[in-house]
């Protein structure tokens, strides 16, 4: 009983010793892109990929008698999603980022390339570095997961919209705060707009001018016409008065009065 014993500790401590076939695919085969994988939960440089982008996933070093599954889990998630079959032991792979599982939950990825067995099982390998699958239109921020304790999902940001109406009742205006755009030049239409406005405006603005200056002309002969006809009048006025003047004071004396003197004068 006690050399049973004693044999079947030996067999366990015998298996034990031996290198198993992950701890082998692991010493020799890696990752190149995405990065090897370091410490569980160090999330220090985690690479960044938006849904919808394409990368190229590498690796080397494996046994290239064997085939590789590529499969991707979630940080929290134990459920793997198979993404390529009967991958070489090195080799690239062009993968459209992706997934299945809720990015606001968590956003925290990595790869794992499993061995895949003759008899059709498979055997852990090699992972990569962690990395955040990004959802562009609402996820800003790598999401950790909520069983992690160590992040929370980020809402996008919201627009507010203020509408003010005027007194009268006919106008109203809508102001928004939204995120700034990219900048960029003035449009077709606008610099067509521009084109057209600036001739216009300095051919409106030389017209005004020459009306103004045409008006300002008629106005100063007009001025100069009244001042002359005023003038000519009170000179024909002063030469009348002063003729009025010449003949009162020089009045011609009465007929008899001069033929009485003159018979006073002859003696009697």
């Amino acid at each position: 009983m006690r050399v049973a014993l004693c044999r079947s500790i030996a067999a366990i401590l015998l298996a034990a010793s031996l290198p198993t076939d992950r701890a082998i695919v692991e010493a020799y085969m890696k990752f190149i892109e995405p990065p090897e994988g370091g410490l569980p939960g160090n999330y220090t440089g985690n690479s960044q990929y938006a849904i919808g982008e394409k990368i190229e996933i590498s690796w080397v070093e494996g046994n290239m008698a064997q085939q590789y599954n590529l499969v991707m889990f979630q940080n929290w998630n134990s459920n793997s999603e198979i993404i390529q079959r009967g991958l070489p032991g090195e080799g690239k792979y062009s993968w459209v980022v992706g997934t299945s599982k809720n990015v606001e939950a968590s956003n925290v990825f990595y790869f794992e390339l499993q061995v895949q067995l003759a008899n059709g099982d498979v055997r852990g390998g090699p992972t990569c570095h962690y990395f955040n699958i990004l959802n562009v239109v609402s996820a800003v921020a790598p999401v950790i997961g909520a069983n992690s304790g160590s992040a929370v999902p980020m809402s996008p940001p919201s627009m507010t919209t203020t509408t003010t109406a005027c007194s009268s009742g006919t106008l109203a205006a809508s102001t928004g705060t939204r995120e700034p755009g990219p900048a960029g030049g003035m449009s077709t239409s606008a610099k067509l707009g521009l084109g057209v406005a600036i001739p216009t405006a300095i051919l409106v603005g030389v017209l005004m001018g020459w009306l103004l200056f045409r008006r300002c002309q008629r106005a100063s002969l007009n001025t100069e016409g009244s001042s002359s006809f005023g003038t000519g009048s009170q000179s024909e006025r002063g030469s009348q008065s002063e003729q009025g003047c010449d003949k009162q004071e020089l009045p011609a004396l009465p007929r008899r009065t001069v033929e009485w003197v003159v018979k006073s004068e002859l003696p009697g």
